[in-house]
């Protein structure tokens, strides 16, 4: 599902029924002399948009900001300052957070943007988001890189080669300039050789200081179409993945209430909750409390009429040991759905497990 192609009632169905969106991290750049400026970003959202077809998700518009720095000698190349940069994307995260998505998938389609991503996925633990941020690396497992390798003729790959012009032969091959492909392969220079253990701004093109890395002559869309597919369904089974995620929502949770606790803000005994100290509560009221304060409020400040509450990430959350059933008897009660004035739309799960869930009305 295309989010720019949604009208606003399907889009929150949509926000509700997947809880994921993708975004897709590409750039404008040269590729060679034969793709477009476009290609990363093209590529990228086409994957996106294929694999949420298998398994839906919501895909965010073409996204196309990122590290291309290097890249600023040749016409047509996009880039805005550093800091801009990174509070640009931050605000999108936001944005897609206050939109109602529980999870933000990073697809990377520029090799480029690398650090630029795992630096903003670090920067997640800076402060409470009401969102996990899953970066997918794209790594195969041996069996599908054999498949992948199986359908190349070419020995160097890294950008504008034989891979990615097929991939985009098979997506949009009305932009491709086969007839410029060079007649040469590009194989790195290696100008900094003479410097050991060197990571340097310049190091990209120090080796290809034409954008040019691999041998695109041997490409066809017939490849690109199996190339595809592979990305596709690796793709896919990390959304399924994401989706049913419990850990590192819960893992996030637990961190904050830790790091709020030296702040003198997170939950804690002897915190205060609304009038009453949380050390005057039992556990059960403390349970109800703290997923009406930090599930229920926040997500009808969301503008959310429905909220599922797991029961593994409230129990990592408030830093529980062993107190499992607690946690469910405390949100099976009646009590729990009078004071948080919801109502409960399915009961999911055994009765006194992690997997037990709460399916809540919000209006």
């Amino acid at each position: 599902m295309q989010w720019e192609n949604l009208t606003s009632p399907d889009f929150q169905k949509a926000v509700e029924e997947t809880g994921v969106c993708i975004v897709a991290f590409g750039v404008v750049e040269r590729h060679s002399e034969h793709l477009p400026l476009g290609t990363d970003f093209l590529n990228g959202h086409a994957l996106a948009c294929l694999a949420s077809e298998v398994e839906p998700a919501v895909v965010f518009p073409p996204f196309y900001f990122g590290q291309i720095y290097e890249a600023r000698c040749f016409p047509g190349t996009l880039t805005l300052k550093p800091t801009l940069l990174i509070e640009l994307i931050q605000a999108v995260l936001d944005e897609i957070g206050r939109n109602g998505f529980r999870k933000i998938i990073l697809l990377n389609a520029h090799g480029g943007n690398i650090y630029l991503l795992h630096f903003l996925q670090q920067c997640s633990l800076y402060e409470r988001k009401p969102y996990t941020v899953y970066g997918y690396e794209g790594l195969f497992p041996e069996w599908r890189q054999k498949e992948w390798n199986m359908i190349l003729e070419t020995r160097l790959h890294g950008h504008a080669c034989e891979c990615e012009t097929s991939i985009s032969l098979a997506n949009f091959p009305e932009l491709v300039k086969m007839e410029r492909v060079p007649a040469e392969p590009a194989d790195p220079l290696g100008r900094l050789k003479d410097v050991p253990s060197l990571h340097t701004g310049i190091w990209w093109y120090a080796d290809y200081p034409e954008h040019y890395a691999g041998d695109a002559r041997t490409a066809s869309a017939e490849k690109g179409r199996k190339l595809r597919q592979l990305e596709v369904e690796a793709l896919a089974e990390f959304i399924a993945a994401v989706k049913a995620d419990r850990v590192a929502p819960g893992l996030e949770e637990e961190f904050f209430n830790r790091e709020g606790v030296l702040r003198g803000s997170g939950i804690d005994p002897g915190l205060r909750i609304g009038n009453v100290l949380e050390a005057d509560m039992n556990l059960a009221d403390r349970i109800r409390q703290y997923v009406i304060d930090q599930k229920i409020k926040p997500a009808r400040r969301q503008g959310l009429t429905s909220l599922t509450i797991v029961a593994a990430e409230i129990h990592a959350g408030m830093g529980l040991k062993n107190r499992m059933p607690a946690v469910c008897g405390a949100l099976d009660a009646e009590k729990f759905l009078d004071a948080a004035k919801v109502e409960l739309v399915e009961r999911r799960g055994p009765k006194q497990s992690s997997m037990a869930e709460w399916v809540l009305d919000l209006s």
